[in-house]
């Protein structure tokens, strides 16, 4: 829509700046009056330049996906991984659908089971989720948990996976086919 309104707004000083120049032209005599055309034009073409390029930068933020300018993505994981029952927060994008709506979606461990109160005390948790990402200005979110089912992990500690078990199950499907 802005893009719209600079199209417009374009035509109508173009228009303007060709009965402005004409009438100079026209009406007076001064020795300088057929120059201006050309300084009316370039003056025009200032004026659109600068809020075309502003728009052409917002687009390309929201059609590349970029994270909006003032949002820190590691302040927003700092900030969930800090509440209760939160083991991590990981695979936070956040990104512009248009210059007013952000999205975000990730992904977040949870330390207790599904099972029993625990569906119950994710939708709370994911309730105050939401409403973290709201303090951001981010009112759409997607929020996938990941529950731990082991008895004996130690919930405190994010879980990860060392580096050699993606090297080790790389190798082992290349050596399959060696044998093949």
């Amino acid at each position: 829509m802005r893009g719209v309104f600079l199209h417009v707004m374009g035509d109508a000083l173009g228009n303007i700046g060709v009965i402005a120049s004409a009438l100079i032209i026209w009406l007076t005599k001064y020795s300088w009056r057929f120059y201006s055309d050309p300084l009316i034009s370039l003056i025009i073409t200032v004026i659109i330049l600068a809020s075309a390029i502003p728009l052409c930068k917002a687009a390309s933020r929201i059609l590349l996906q970029a994270v909006p300018a003032g949002i820190s993505v590691d302040e927003i994981k700092e900030d969930i991984e800090d509440m209760p029952g939160i083991v991590s927060a990981h695979h936070l994008h956040v990104w512009q659908l248009s210059d007013t709506k952000l999205v975000a979606s990730l992904h977040v461990q949870v330390a207790f089971d599904f099972e029993g109160s625990g569906s119950a005390r994710y939708m709370q948790l994911a309730r105050a989720i939401r409403k973290c990402l709201h303090e951001y200005g981010i009112h759409s979110s997607t929020i996938q948990p990941e529950f731990c089912l082991d008895k004996d992990h130690d919930h405190s500690v994010p879980v990860s996976v060392p580096e050699h078990a993606h090297s080790n199950s790389s190798n082992h499907s290349h050596d399959d086919h060696d044998h093949d």
